[in-house]
C-alpha cells in the first residue's frame, strides 16, 4: 500500500513538472512572438492621419 502511494505521488510530481515546463515554454514563445510582431500604435496612426488631413495654411 505504501509503495502504491509513493508511486502515485511520484507520478503527480512528474506530471506537475511537465505541465510547469510546458507553461514556461509557451510563455517564452509568446514573448518572442510579441517582440517580432509589434502591435500598431493606434493613437499615433490617428494623430498622423489627423495631421496629414489638416495641413492647409489658408
Amino acid at each position: 500500500m505504501e509503495a502504491l502511494l509513493t508511486a502515485i505521488m511520484l507520478l503527480i510530481i512528474l506530471i506537475s513538472a511537465v505541465l510547469f515546463r510546458i507553461l514556461f515554454l509557451v510563455t517564452a514563445i509568446h514573448k518572442r512572438i510579441a517582440t517580432i510582431t509589434l502591435k500598431p500604435d493606434k493613437a499615433r496612426e490617428a494623430y498622423e492621419k489627423y495631421l496629414s488631413g489638416n495641413n492647409r495654411t489658408d
